[in-house]
Formats: structure tokens, C-alpha cells, sequence
């Protein structure tokens, strides 16, 4: 049964601490709630693919706290690269580029690049800092299911399957809405989320 932890500077130094020991923790983003790992860590990322039933093939997108943190991640950081964090940073905007050689071929799937961003969300930004290193995460719910909006819906969809931590907060995560449709992209499958974070565009 997952443990839900408030976003307390002590639920937080929790969070982190068990995100050191090779545990997962469920945090919130501007769009959906992840279920993250430590990006240096194999055994906890197939730990997230297991929890989830994903496909081992797909690759998860690694959450970072700024540019310096995505910069040891990959292989090349350009001007192009510059530009574009520093106007949609933190935000959910994913960038997709080579991988760094000394990265786990886990963190990626097995592929030649890797998906990095900066979410927005306060928790988030204090989870990733505290951690002070990468979290790999896709959304937090079973493969098949909606991706989740509010600590209860993870809660709810992960029951029964998790041991580990969620770190709570008192606001849900923002809904991002479609600029043409006016959908709720909140509300998607996972196999169609599943798929934009394939492309880098979304949790």
C-alpha cells in the first residue's frame, strides 16, 4: 500500500532519503503525478517499470532541477539548447538529445537519447533539489489506466502494488489544456501518454 507523506521540509528529507536508498516516490508535476527513481539507480528504475507494467522498451523521462543537472546527462548542450530552457524552464517543456556515455542504458531503455525537463510544480522543485540528482519517472498509474491528477488517484490505482512513498500536496496538479482543442490532456490514456513521452512532449 503506497505511504502518502505531506510536502513538509520533513515529508521532503523523507522523500529524498528514500529515493537514495533505491525506493520509489510518487511526487506531482504541473501535468500528472510521476513515479520516480533515481536515474543512477537500474534496480530502481525496473522497480518503476514492474510497479507500472510499462514495456521495458519504453524510456522514461528524467526530471532534473535546472540546466546544470540536465547538462550531465547528455552528450550535447547547445545555444539551441540555452535558448529554450531559459524561456520554458521549469515548465513541461521536454528536451530529447544524446545520452552521456557514463549513464545506465536502463535510464534509457537501452536507447541513444534521453528525455530531460524541469517541472514546474513546487514539490517537485523541492523533491529534485533535496535529492539534488535526476529522477526518472513516467506517470504514476498502472499501464492502461488514466494518468492520475491527485494523490488519490494514485493511491487508488496503486494499491495493492506499491511499498513506497507519495509526496502529497494539498493542490492537485494543474490540469495542461490542448491550445487548440481546449481538451484536458490530464485526462488521457496511458497508452496515448505512453506515447508523447516517447516524443519528449509530455509526463
Amino acid at each position: 500500500m503506497p505511504r502518502l507523506v505531506e510536502p513538509t521540509d520533513e515529508g521532503i528529507v523523507e522523500a529524498v532519503r528514500q529515493l537514495r536508498r533505491g525506493a520509489i516516490v510518487v511526487f506531482p508535476t504541473e501535468t500528472v503525478y510521476g513515479l520516480g527513481a533515481d536515474t543512477f539507480n537500474p534496480e530502481a528504475i525496473d522497480a518503476v517499470y514492474a510497479l507500472k507494467g510499462r514495456s521495458q522498451d519504453m524510456p522514461l523521462i528524467a526530471h532534473v532541477y535546472d540546466s546544470r543537472q540536465a547538462r550531465e546527462l547528455v552528450a550535447v548542450w547547445d545555444d539551441r539548447c540555452e535558448r529554450l530552457v531559459e524561456r520554458f524552464w521549469p515548465g513541461p517543456l521536454t528536451l530529447v538529445l544524446p545520452r552521456a556515455d557514463h549513464l545506465p542504458s536502463r535510464a534509457t531503455a537501452g536507447r541513444s537519447t534521453i528525455a530531460v525537463r524541469a517541472p514546474a510544480h513546487p514539490v517537485a522543485r523541492k523533491l529534485i533539489g533535496g535529492f539534488d540528482g535526476p529522477i526518472s519517472a513516467p506517470s504514476a498509474n498502472r499501464s492502461g489506466d488514466r494518468s492520475p491528477t491527485t494523490a488519490g488517484h494514485v493511491v487508488a490505482d496503486l494499491a495493492g502494488h506499491s511499498r513506497d512513498a507519495i509526496s502529497d500536496s494539498e493542490e492537485e496538479a494543474q490540469t495542461v489544456r490542448d491550445g487548440e482543442s481546449g481538451e484536458e490532456s490530464g485526462e488521457e490514456s496511458d497508452e496515448e501518454s505512453d506515447e508523447e513521452s516517447d516524443e519528449g512532449a509530455a509526463e
